[in-house]
């Protein structure tokens, strides 16, 4: 019994020194390289409508106790300081590309974005622009 629990002693240590293959290969891994690129806005709409979220957290409370009229009162408070996202619809280089922002942009400014290219095993992938 002294030798087997020895030997699975000996057996774990040598594992522990010398490890075991790594399945994380590096050249498989993603690598992202952001950069800052000016584009002149194309275009620019209202995307998506955000209630204030501290007028509607409250509405959602008076909601939760029934209370219609203050829900009410409170969800169009929530309506009246809400923001919009918008879709900038932007030009770099001669290539269309969208953002999304949380300020209007008048059409034919200049504006800064963030492009994020995309590799794998050292090809590009993927280019965004944020």
């Amino acid at each position: 019994m002294k030798k087997l629990t020895l030997g699975v002693l000996v057996l774990l240590f040598v594992f522990l020194l010398v490890g075991c293959e790594s399945t994380n290969h590096p050249e498989s891994e993603f690598r992202y390289t952001e950069s800052e690129v000016k584009g002149i806005v194309i275009q620019c709409k209202e995307h998506a409508f955000h209630p204030d979220e501290t007028f509607s957290a409250t509405a959602n409370l008076y909601l939760s106790q029934g209370d219609y009229t203050l829900w009410n009162m409170y969800m169009n408070m929530a309506n009246a300081n809400g923001t919009y996202d918008y879709n900038v619809t932007i030009d770099i280089n001669g290539e269309t590309h969208f953002v999304i922002r949380q300020e209007e942009y008048k059409v034919g400014e200049l504006i800064t974005v963030t492009k994020v290219d995309t590799y794998q095993h050292s090809n590009l992938i993927k280019t965004e622009y944020k």
